[in-house]
């Protein structure tokens, strides 16, 4: 199995995209580096159940530890081979009946993520068209 076959893998086990399907919440991007060879996997997380984005954040490692990922047959795990950080968060507008989505804001926690950045993940990930980005607000 070659390395791309193995990161798709781990997208299947641990989606790289997860958003609440309907609402207004806060959402944070996620780096996942391996130490090894500093290969970044990237995912994005935004659950209009959760208060703060450190919340996110804190699901988002529990979701990981669980999912018992494998890289090129090695477990991943977090401060051993691979060591997750959030570059930063906001706020998004979600409607997965509509496939729209609205990004905007920052988080006191962790700053403003790269929204343009974002989209394009999520538009690869989910097949958006319709995104809106903004770098005002809260």
């Amino acid at each position: 199995m070659d390395h791309h076959q193995s990161v798709d893998a781990a997208f299947q086990l641990l989606p790289q995209v997860v958003l609440s399907p309907e609402g207004t919440f806060k959402y944070i991007l996620i780096h996942a580096r391996l130490t090894h060879n500093n290969k970044l996997l990237e995912f994005v997380r935004g659950d209009i159940s959760l208060a703060y984005h450190m919340d996110n954040f804190n699901k988002f490692r529990k979701e990981f530890k669980a999912a018992s990922l494998r890289l090129d047959g090695e477990l991943l795990q977090e401060g051993v081979n691979v060591e997750l950080s959030c570059p930063g968060g906001g706020r998004v507008v979600h409607s997965a009946s509509k496939k729209t989505l609205s990004i905007y804001g920052y988080s006191q926690s962790y700053g403003q993520a790269n929204h343009s950045h974002v989209a394009d993940i999520v538009r690869r990930v989910l097949g958006y068209e319709d995104i809106r980005v903004s770098f005002e607000g809260y």
